[in-house]
């Protein structure tokens, strides 16, 4: 399994999708720390090793936990995405400028209740 088909399965995916029994924030406060740390990383992307796909799920799983670190951690990869449009061109701008995008849209309006 990928990183993706991992985030997915973990944080978004219904409860009662048979590939996934474990949909939704976890309720521990130690393994949610480790998941949002993991996340925020996976969204930076400062290695640059992860996939646009994989990142735009770890959009969705941040909005999905509805907290405020997860909401910081949101805001924290907005500045830096939006500085990696420095220098990219092309189909790599058009991806940036999507996932920018989609993490503009998670956060406005970012709780749900």
């Amino acid at each position: 399994m990928s990183t993706r088909d991992i985030t997915n399965a973990l944080f978004i995916a219904p409860a009662d999708d048979l590939q996934s029994q474990f949909a939704g924030p976890p309720s521990d406060p130690a393994i949610f720390s480790l998941a949002l740390t993991q996340l925020r990383s996976d969204l930076i992307d400062a290695g640059q090793v992860r996939s646009f796909d994989t990142r735009r799920v770890c959009v969705d799983a941040l909005k999905g936990m509805q907290s405020l670190p997860a909401y910081n951690a949101l805001i924290d990869a907005q500045a830096a995405v939006d500085a990696s449009k420095q220098g990219a061109t092309g189909s790599q701008l058009a991806l940036i400028n999507d996932l920018s995008e989609r993490i503009h849209s998670a956060l406005s309006p970012y709780f749900k209740k």
